[in-house]
């Protein structure tokens, strides 16, 4: 055998080489490339959820200024609860004030009226009728 008989059986050799070089490149190639669009939907995914997931931050803090809103509303309401308390408390004392001051004021009005009756009883009937038209008169004029 010859060093050119050879040769055919080299040169197909390394066509066999080259050709499977090439179909492994190929096939690399191909799953470089799916490994790339499973890596970029895998990054689109990821994306996606860290968009859901700011979104559900963003609606849990206006969820939690909306509670914390409600929350200042019931305490201003619990607040006024007090303030209110606080001034039925004073009008009420104002009031029994008052009832008491009216007591006084009465009992104090009703000693008069009977001394000045006592009195008016102790004069001459003609003078005690016109001093009482005279105190009717005048407590008609004030009265005004």
């Amino acid at each position: 055998m010859s060093p050119l008989d050879v040769l055919p059986w080299v040169a197909a050799t390394f066509g066999l080489i080259s050709f499977g070089g090439a179909v492994t490149v190929f096939i690399k190639g191909s799953a470089d490339k799916g490994t790339i669009q499973t890596q970029r939907d895998s990054i689109e995914a990821l994306l996606e959820r860290d968009r859901i997931k700011d979104q559900q931050i963003t609606d849990l803090k206006a969820s939690d200024a909306s509670k914390t809103a409600r929350i200042e509303v019931l305490e201003n309401l619990a607040n006024s609860g007090d303030k209110i308390d606080a001034m039925r408390v004073a009008v009420l004392a104002s009031i029994h004030d008052v009832y008491t001051d009216l007591g006084t004021h009465n009992a104090t009005a009703m000693e008069r009226i009977d001394g000045l009756l006592g009195a008016l009883n102790s004069l001459p009937k003609g003078i005690a009728a016109e001093l009482a038209a005279e105190i009717v008169k005048a407590m008609k004029g004030g009265a005004q």
